[in-house]
């Protein structure tokens, strides 16, 4: 089974298990020798409970078949063991206050003849978790939980099942709900997400992006007056393929969090965030070169949100954005890059060859520049030869990008 990361943590194989059983109890994980009896349901409810309502943002575990002391001992043979559908089933019938039912996951895993069950609680924001009715209302159940009741796990420590958890705690989820214990960039990225919040401002002296909820993220749009380039990669397929810079200022009350570059393409019908460079090293002493973006970045988010939110003054046709997309590669994380570009030297040693332009090409796109842009160095033979590699390049790795990606999924299952 891949291995795959959810929220910090990895889900759980056989590796993970083993290093788990190294450890202490923590407010990450618990130890069960046996699952919950049909007279511990509120015990079980209090349990889970506690783990939704952490502080950290990683997933949590149960682990059902192992002892306090660490000693393996299964569950094949206990009467009271749970499977997907019987989990799915108790916690969407309890009465969870604003239906913030946590998504629980159940999975075996086989470990020296015996079979133990692992209870997966990934991380959420959407805590505090409480009943917004008492439980249980029949008796036979376990002891009474009272609506609103907060249970949390501090350190190796669950909150008593007549007690709420500390007022800190308390005030620490309801921040975590509303990504107040995040850094301010972290919580641009959460704000940014909200595409359809933002509002594209066309006064000259507040020109940029509004975040309706909150006016303190602001992100101005400003000229640029450095000498750039007129002709990337990103632009050489356009129709009109000059390009006019400008620069993203993002904005939290009077700081700038960060600056960002931005171009227009096709004569201003659409813009995007000026992506990253990214490199295949052993090509040479100058590496080749190819733009990326880095999903989930700041950059991509920016991006995305300037061109989907609905007063965007971008053109939504999706036709230029194709044909910027082609040139660009994207990638889930740094992680999945560092592979591919490490993968693709190997899978292709004549990269180089692979990536040249065609003398068909260089003089296509050389006499496109040379009708539109006047400035000889743009037109110049080896200004454009790097432009073609650089897209080329890009357009190399997208099109290898899903075999590589099988390669790498495959790896990951072995560690």
């Amino acid at each position: 089974m891949p291995l795959m990361i959810l929220k910090g943590r990895e889900y759980m194989n056989l590796e993970k298990l083993r290093k788990l059983l190294t450890e202490k109890e923590s407010e990450y994980h618990d130890f069960k020798e046996k699952w919950y009896k049909s007279g511990e349901r509120s015990e079980f409810i209090k349990d889970i409970f506690s783990f939704v309502n952490t502080v950290h943002n990683e997933e949590c575990y149960l682990v059902f078949g192992v002892s306090d002391q660490r000693e393996i001992v299964g569950v094949e043979d206990d009467l009271n063991r749970k499977n997907q559908q019987n989990i799915i089933d108790f916690i969407s019938h309890l009465p969870i206050a604003n239906d913030a039912i946590p998504q629980l996951l159940v999975e075996t895993i086989e470990i020296d003849e015996h079979e133990v069950d692992i209870l997966r609680i990934p991380d959420t924001k959407y805590v505090p978790v409480y009943l917004s009715e008492q439980y249980p209302t029949k008796s036979g159940e376990g002891r009474k939980i009272t609506p609103g009741q907060i249970f949390s796990r501090i350190g190796d420590v669950n909150t008593p099942i007549n007690k709420n958890t500390k007022f800190y705690q308390v005030k620490a989820l309801w921040k975590k709900q509303f990504h107040l214990d995040l850094s301010i960039q972290e919580r641009y990225k959460f704000v940014l997400r909200d595409t359809q919040n933002w509002s594209y401002i066309a006064e000259s002296e507040n020109k940029g992006f509004v975040y309706n909820l909150n006016p303190d993220f602001f992100i101005s749009i400003e000229e640029d007056d450095m000498k750039r380039n007129q002709v990337e990669a990103i632009s050489v397929d356009q129709f009109k393929i000059e390009m006019y810079w400008s620069y993203l200022k993002l904005k939290y009350r009077h700081l700038t969090i960060e600056t960002i570059l931005k171009v227009s393409l096709d004569g201003g019908r659409y813009s995007t965030v000026v992506p990253d460079m990214g490199f295949i090293r052993g090509t040479g002493a100058r590496p080749l070169a190819y733009y990326k973006m880095v999903e989930n970045s700041i950059d991509f988010l920016v991006d995305k949100m300037i061109n989907t939110c609905p007063s965007s003054y971008t053109s939504h046709d999706n036709y230029q954005r194709d044909l910027v997309m082609a040139n660009v590669v994207f990638y889930n994380s740094k992680e999945q890059q560092a592979y591919i570009e490490g993968a693709i030297v190997k899978e292709l040693t004549n990269i180089k060859e692979l990536v040249e332009p065609s003398k068909k090409d260089l003089k296509y796109y050389t006499d496109k520049i040379k009708q539109e842009i006047n400035n000889e160095n743009q037109y110049d033979e080896g200004n454009v030869i790097y432009i073609l590699k650089q897209r080329n390049l890009a357009r190399l790795i997208n099109k290898q990008k899903y075999k590589l990606l099988t390669d790498f999924h495959d790896d990951n299952s072995m560690r």
